[in-house]
């Protein structure tokens, strides 16, 4: 693909051979050193000598002029990792100063440096790069693209960030933005050209400018003089003139500087294997019918599917192509690797000769099982052995972890399992069920659009709904990532939480505005918008509070504004915390210097370290610590074991239970099964209630620690009149009886409010500065002694002598309201206060207005409004977490697309399945696999539409991109690459 410069000028009309000659390989493909296997990069040295990156085999192959096979200078040492291989390599140059190669090694996520003359191994000059293109100065400074990041890095001899020279805005279509950049050429003026294929364009960036202008293309996809279709090499003249190889229309252009269009020098007569051809789609129905002697068939060497005995795949001059045959029915079909057998098996079934035994017809032995109740628990025991060694077989021959047989996933593959084994028995080789990795990516992508689209449909439905968002950067790609999901309700399942996307940042930058903007379009893209009646729950980070001050109500965070509070506490100098800080800056080096020496195994428990990203951790490292204290000194150098003696073990001791308690807040307000909101309050008020509660022999700086607390509990964390209104629909918390008088009535006028203006919002985010007789929503409640309405809320009716922190079940009730006997009733809410209703501990609250909507309709409705609120943003933290479990070492090479679409399934699947199948009920037809409903593709049906279709490159989710891939995935069992 990639083209390089000339040193001199050609001529503006110079013609070209149209018919080339081969100089590397052309023996067919393979890995003989007269063989090359889908070959990318290319460079030529002064002395004609050309190096080919050699992908498919994973090597650099150098070909003197006029030889008839190569020598391979890198690599060649299988796939892999390691210093002494490379992993679809996809281009190299030379670095003559040096006398080295430079490779970028694609698939491994680097740019290697390796030595020109009996080099053994390479050398990582650039890590956590997506690349496929690199070039080199004049003064060496090297230009490599980042086709993951949409940008092109120039890398100074001795510099190892580098500096963006073009793109780095996201992905987009903007004169400063990339799509995918490719291949990068430099000139004498240090302006640099790239292709830009996911634009289909080629940009120039001068140096030193913002953005670039387009020299070629830029009209969209198409085979006109004017279009280009996935640009990938290009190259630039002494004249200006732009050269550029095309991958879609199969030619080589040429681009006279400042042209609207270019002209076709190289190629264009279609894709094959002839000398004036370049390779891509062709027909060859005609070749075929003729039975044209330059054809071949032949089938994969590892397809060890049953569905190969019918098919071959074609070959033009020993070329393969993207079609396969038939052998009964001589029927053409479009086919690449990664379409695994799924086209064959739609064919079978509807080809005229294939006689299949229809699954009614088969032989069953479902009659020979035995019901549960008849099964003995001798016949269990046997059979869980047999099934735990297959297990333990499992994990050491496969290296997967201990805990693969855990989770619903794997369930519902034990039963897809099970079902298979009762209609098929023994008759089926079990390789034949088990489906290819990249059948499996594919289907990823298959079920992603049937319950994306599901749920599109769903949101229709939707009218009142909150959501929650956050934004997130992945370690090993630097891609930011933001998280929105929706919260709602609905009739008989009360509420529900579900993700709408956890996908790529790709706007320009994180300003308040763009934030809003991306929220926005995916919104849209689900049918919803905000209004001032929906609600969005955020962390308290001040562009987040500014892109959500407009048109809807934003109530933060709870957990943030605990958690931030304890972390201020162990950070900030206050003469308050400072004994406590000084206790975390001796602890946590501690723990820091026994984790890395590798001595955790000598301790009874595992030592937790403090992370700033992970609440509670604080108290982890100190309960860890604790617990561990004696076994400390002999692990212990001199200077740490100085450290540990002044430790005061008492005040340690001492604070983990008050640590303890925000751990149990943090786990309450963070609930995604119930309603969360009503709780805010309470937990709030139980902590300050806890800080004023003191003993005898307390410890002198735990109180000092406490009062902090007291101070800035009241003052950090504001109260917004939706967490007054969720309390008091908790029928313990109605009357709020543990805040003043003038509190409960504000609070009970907030429910009023909303009940004599139909459940409507009057106004949003206000905050009280003067007292008011009709409260406007969304107002926040702030520490104030200026005016009665503005009174600290932590004004305690009674202070208990005594708390039991360790009674989870039982966290809140010291809390709860004192029945009343009253029968006095007038209207739905003074029914509902001075009613006896309970709740019990952990019981759902919305299940519970669910069952008095009869009773109190107003209130139900207003309980559906409100309590769809969560009182923390946890739920998409949550998504965060498993993407980083997702996205490993070993699992770089998931596209950000297809994460999107894991954690959309991981999190939506199960509900949206449940949904599916109850509304699907009784349909046969509808009851159908829907991964299985494609049309039939053939050749002649639809071979125009598919030699449009982009071609697969190294730079997609899966690495399906070499014709010999299937086989080469048959072996390779590399966890990089799962999905």
């Amino acid at each position: 693909h990639p083209l390089r410069g000339s040193s001199i000028d050609i001529y503006p009309n110079a013609r070209w051979k149209q018919n080339g000659i081969t100089v590397a390989g052309g023996s067919g493909q393979g890995n003989g050193i007269n063989q090359l296997s889908y070959p990318l990069g290319l460079y030529v040295d002064d002395d004609q000598t050309i190096y080919v990156a050699d992908t498919s085999k994973h090597r650099i192959v150098e070909w003197k002029q006029g030889a008839t096979s190569g020598q391979v200078v890198a690599g060649g040492n299988g796939q892999g990792s390691g210093d002494h291989q490379l992993n679809y390599p996809a281009d190299v140059i030379i670095d003559k100063e040096r006398d080295s190669l430079i490779i970028c090694d694609t698939s491994n996520g680097r740019v290697v440096r390796w030595p020109r003359r009996n080099g053994t191994s390479g050398e990582t000059i650039i890590s956590n790069i997506s690349s496929v293109g690199l070039t080199m100065d004049e003064n060496g400074s090297l230009y490599v693209t980042d086709f993951g990041k949409h940008e092109v890095r120039r890398y100074r001899r001795g510099e190892s960030q580098g500096t963006v020279v073009a793109g780095g805005n996201g992905r987009g279509n903007r004169l400063d933005q990339l799509s995918r950049p490719q291949y990068v050429f430099v000139d004498r003026d240090h302006s640099v050209y790239i292709s830009d294929e996911g634009n289909h364009r080629v940009m120039k960036w001068m140096e030193g400018a913002k953005q670039g202008i387009v020299v070629a293309g830029g009209q969209g996809e198409g085979n006109d003089l004017t279009q280009l279709s996935y640009p990938e090499g290009v190259v630039v003249d002494q004249l200006g003139t732009i050269y550029v190889t095309e991958q879609g229309n199969d030619r080589i252009m040429r681009w006279p500087k400042g042209a609207t269009q270019g002209s076709v020098i190289v190629g264009g007569n279609g894709s094959g294997g002839q000398s004036n051809q370049l390779n891509g789609p062709m027909e060859v129905e005609n070749l075929v019918k003729k039975k044209d002697k330059s054809l071949s068939f032949v089938k994969p060497s590892c397809a060890t599917s049953a569905h190969w005995n019918k098919y071959q795949q074609i070959l033009v001059n020993n070329i393969r192509q993207k079609y396969i045959i038939c052998n009964d029915c001589h029927s053409i079909l479009t086919w690449t690797p990664s379409d695994g057998t799924n086209v064959m098996k739609k064919h079978s079934i509807a080809c005229s000769k294939t006689k299949e035994p229809s699954p009614q017809t088969q032989p069953r032995i479902t009659s020979s099982f035995k019901e549960t109740s008849q099964v003995t628990h001798s016949q269990l025991h046997f059979f869980q052995q047999k099934i735990l060694r297959g297990a333990v077989e499992m994990c050491v021959l496969d290296s997967r972890p201990f805990n693969i047989t855990h989770g619903k996933g794997f369930e519902e593959f034990t039963k897809q399992i099970f079902d298979a084994g009762k209609h098929f028995g023994k008759m089926v080789d079990v390789k034949q069920l088990s489906p290819h990795r990249t059948t499996i990516s594919r289907n990823i992508d298959h079920l992603y659009s049937l319950y994306h689209q599901q749920l599109r449909d769903l949101c229709k439905t939707i009218s009142s709904f909150s959501i929650t968002v956050d934004f997130w950067t992945e370690d090993f790609s630097g891609v930011s990532f933001a998280g929105v999901a929706i919260h709602y309700y609905q009739e008989n399942k009360g509420l529900v939480s579900l993700i709408l996307c956890c996908r790529a940042y790709d706007l320009t930058d994180a300003t308040a505005p763009n934030v809003r903007l991306f929220v926005d379009n995916v919104l849209t893209e689900f049918n919803l918008k905000l209004t001032d009646k929906q609600y969005v729950i955020t962390d308290n980070e001040p562009k987040m509070i500014c892109a959500f001050k407009a048109k809807t109500i934003r109530v933060g965070c709870s957990c943030h504004y605990l958690n931030k509070v304890l972390e201020k506490s162990f950070i900030q100098n206050d003469l308050n915390c400072e004994m406590v800080r000084k206790l975390f800056d001796t602890i946590r080096p501690i723990v820091t210097h026994i984790i890395r020496s590798h001595k955790q195994a000598i301790l009874t428990r595992r030592l937790q370290l403090y992370c700033k990203t992970r609440w509670s951790s604080i108290y982890s490292m100190f309960v860890t610590f604790n617990e561990n204290f004696s076994d400390l000194p002999t692990l212990l150098d001199n200077n740490h074991r100085q450290s540990l003696d002044t430790i005061d073990q008492e005040l340690l001791r001492q604070l983990i239970p008050f640590l303890k308690l925000f751990l149990d807040m943090t786990e309450r307000l963070s609930n995604e099964q119930q309603p969360t909101l009503h709780l805010v309050l309470p937990c709030r008020q139980k902590l300050i209630q806890v800080a004023k509660t003191s003993s005898s022999n307390e410890h002198p700086d735990l109180a000092k620690f406490k009062n902090y607390f007291i101070q800035h509990i009241e003052n950090d964390w504001p109260i917004q009149d939706e967490h007054f209104i969720a309390t008091v629909l908790h029928p313990q918390f109605k009357q709020l009886e543990i805040f003043s008088k003038k509190i409960r009535r504000y609070a009970h006028d907030l429910v009023k409010s909303k009940i004599r203006n139909d459940l409507t919002m009057s106004s949003s985010s206000s905050t009280i500065t003067t007292s008011t007789n009709t409260p406007s929503s969304s107002s926040t409640i702030t520490t104030s002694t200026n005016t009665p309405s503005s009174s600290t809320i932590t004004t305690l009716t009674t202070t208990p002598s005594s708390i039991n922190r360790s009674d989870q079940d039982d966290l809140l009730s010291s809390l709860y309201d004192k029945p009343k006997d009253t029968n006095k009733k007038k209207n739905e809410f003074e029914m509902y206060l001075n009613s006896d209703l309970r709740l019990g501990e952990g019981e759902d609250l919305l299940q519970f207005w669910m069952q008095q909507r009869e009773n109190f309709p107003q209130l139900f409705q207003l309980a559906k409004e409100v309590l769809i609120i969560p009182a923390s943003n946890t739920y998409v933290e949550r998504i965060f977490s498993v993407s980083g479990a997702t996205v490993t070492e070993k699992r770089t090479r998931l596209s950000i697309e297809k994460i999107d679409k894991i954690m959309f399934l991981k999190k939506n699947l199960a509900y949206l399945k449940s949904l599916r199948e109850s509304n699907q009920k009784g349909s046969p037809e509808d009851t159908a696999d829907p991964l299985s409903i494609s049309s039939k593709r053939t050749l002649s049906t639809d071979l125009s539409q598919s030699l449009q279709t982009k071609k697969r490159r190294l730079s997609t989710d899966d690495a399906a991109m070499f014709n010999e891939q299937y086989e080469q995935m048959q072996s390779d069992d590399d966890d990089g690459d799962v999905f």
